[in-house]
């Protein structure tokens, strides 16, 4: 975004699946009524019996935690089709790639923050999304230490660069792959100045 505009949840995969995009992204900030809870967690779409995943799902829904629960019982014939399950397997390996990258990046500096893993969880803002996708939570708006690191420009760019740095390793792994701009290459001929990033404005 150039400007503060939200953007419906539904309609974030729309602008990545009429782009075309390999991959879809969605970076949040955490918050939790215990302000000593912090740390990077990344999360791919799926069921989960995880009640801190459906409390986290259900804020970034927007919706009352006993509906995150209706939504999961709602929604288990969708997650059961082939497409879904194939798309679920790289979605947990680019999952992965970014904590991995987040994680290495930011304890190298800040050890205390904690690496709270990939985790499984319903959120709408990656339900339609036709690509594989993770959505990223950053850290703890509501832990007093971890907001003042994201209140600070340097430790944010930092955050996105070792986002950008999973996604070119996720990237890399994958034998075939088409960019953004429709080319097929070979994961040995890759480099990360074919990827287009498209940010919705």
């Amino acid at each position: 975004r150039d400007r503060d505009v939200f953007i419906p949840l539904d309609r974030r995969a729309g602008i990545a699946n009429r782009a075309n995009a390999d991959i879809f992204v969605s970076v949040h900030t955490n918050a939790s009524y215990n302000r000593l809870a912090m740390g990077i967690e990344t999360y791919l779409l799926n069921w989960t019996d995880d009640e801190e995943a459906m409390k986290v799902a259900a804020r970034e829904n927007n919706i009352p935690l006993e509906r995150m629960r209706q939504v999961q019982s709602e929604l288990g014939f969708i997650l059961a089709s082939l497409a879904r399950e194939s798309k679920r397997d790289e979605s947990v390996k680019l999952a992965g790639y970014i904590q991995r990258s987040l994680v290495s990046e930011v304890q190298s500096r800040h050890p205390v923050i904690p690496d709270r893993g990939v985790r499984q969880a319903l959120f709408y803002v990656l339900l339609d999304a036709e690509m594989p996708s993770a959505l990223v939570e950053v850290g703890f708006i509501s832990n007093r230490e971890e907001e003042k690191l994201l209140d600070n420009k340097a430790y944010r760019e930092k955050l996105a660069r070792s986002i950008v740095s999973g996604i070119h390793s996720y990237l890399s792994s994958v034998p075939q792959h088409r960019v953004a701009a429709g080319d097929e290459k070979d994961s040995r001929n890759y480099s990360p100045r074919q990827v287009r990033y498209i940010v919705p404005r």
